[in-house]
C-alpha cells in the first residue's frame, strides 16, 4: 500500500520528546559538559508547520509512495538551538563545555538523571545526535506551498512552545498538552 512518510530533525513544541530533553537540560543546567554531537546541524520545524505538513499530505495523490523531508527555515548546531532557547525563555547564556569523551550511552543516562525524560527514550534521541539532520529535498514544500505565515522560525516555534495560554482562552497548538501526554511533557 502507497504511503507518503514525514521525516523531521526536532520538532519544536510541547511533549516533543527532543524538544523536552533539551529543553530540560538548558532550563536546570547554567553550566554543563556536552559530547560532539551538539556540533551537529540540525534543521528543527515547529508544530504547527509539521502539523501542516501532515494534514497537507493526506491530499497528496493515491500513488505517492515515499519520503519527504520536512524542517523549518533555520539550520542550527544542537549547542545554537540550546543558547536561543535560553535566550527566548528568559535565561542567560549557557556555559557549554564540548568533551570528545562523552559516549551517547553515558550521556543517556546522564539526561535520565538530569531531565524529567526517561532513558529508555533519550537514548534513542541521543544515539540520534550523532548526526547532520538537514532537509535533503524540499518536495513536500513545492507540492504543498508554504504553511500559512511561511515557515515559522526556530526562535517562534520556541516562544510558541513555551508561552502559556491565558486562562480565558485555548492553548495554541504547539503549547497543547493532553491528559495522555507524559508527566514530563510541557
Amino acid at each position: 500500500m502507497p504511503a507518503a512518510v514525514l521525516q523531521a530533525a526536532i520538532l519544536i513544541g510541547a511533549a516533543s520528546a527532543s524538544f523536552e530533553m533539551m529543553r530540560h537540560l538548558t532550563d536546570r543546567l547554567p553550566a554543563m559538559i556536552t559530547p560532539r554531537w551538539v556540533n551537529s546541524r540540525i534543521q528543527p520545524i515547529g508544530i504547527d508547520d509539521a502539523l501542516y505538513y501532515l494534514v497537507g499530505a493526506a491530499t497528496l495523490p493515491a500513488e505517492v509512495n515515499r519520503t519527504f523531508d520536512i524542517g523549518g527555515p533555520d539550520v542550527l548546531t544542537y549547542l545554537q538551538m540550546m543558547q536561543q532557547y535560553a535566550k527566548v525563555s528568559g535565561h542567560h547564556q549557557r556555559l557549554i563545555f564540548v568533551v570528545p569523551f562523552l559516549t551517547p550511552g553515558l550521556a543517556s543516562h546522564w539526561i535520565g538523571l538530569v531531565t524529567p525524560v526517561p532513558t529508555g527514550v533519550a537514548k534513542p534521541l541521543i544515539g540520534s545526535l550523532v548526526h547532520d539532520v538537514v532537509c535533503q529535498e524540499t518536495d513536500l514544500l513545492d507540492r504543498l506551498g508554504p504553511p500559512p505565515g511561511g515557515p515559522m522560525p526556530y526562535r517562534e516555534a520556541v516562544r510558541r512552545a513555551i508561552t502559556p495560554a491565558p486562562p480565558d482562552q485555548s492553548p495554541p497548538p504547539a503549547a497543547s498538552l493532553w491528559s495522555s501526554d507524559p508527566d514530563w511533557a510541557g
